[in-house]
């Protein structure tokens, strides 16, 4: 007999299947990355451009202008700060999906999520037409 196809086509099964079920880890992902991604900004601006905050505290380092540059690197922190809230609002949608997904499943009586079960369905079904030599 052959598997039963859940999904009509492989993206599909990656588009709502996969990606929502790894999107908790992207978004970490894509926080840390914007962290490295400002740190090392400001540190290029300060070895190799003529504009910026970088350069402009690493200036006003060289002719001792002490108050511009703590103000620029209050500025700097303020933008990386900025940037770390927003990833967590964004996070924190990404969580409420889940939790609304998740109180779905258990109003109708399931213990897991829908999209997990989907997952585990996909990855069962795709392991038994692997066996059974059976294209998927």
């Amino acid at each position: 007999m052959p598997p039963i196809r859940w999904a009509r086509s492989k993206w599909q099964v990656i588009w709502h299947v996969v990606i929502p079920a790894a999107m908790p880890e992207i978004l970490t992902g894509m926080r840390i990355a914007i962290g490295f991604g400002w740190t090392t900004l400001v540190a290029a601006e300060m070895i190799a451009a003529t504009a910026g905050l970088g350069q402009m505290v690493l200036n006003a380092s060289n002719f001792l202008r002490t108050d511009v540059v703590i103000m620029g690197i209050v500025v700097i922190g303020v933008f990386a700060y900025v940037f770390d809230l927003l990833m967590r609002y964004v996070e924190q949608l990404d969580r409420a999906v889940e939790r609304e997904s998740l109180e779905a499943g258990v109003r109708e009586g399931m213990a897991m999520p829908p999209r997990i079960i989907v997952l585990l369905l996909a990855v069962s079904l795709h392991r038994r037409a692997r066996a059974t030599g059976s294209p998927t």
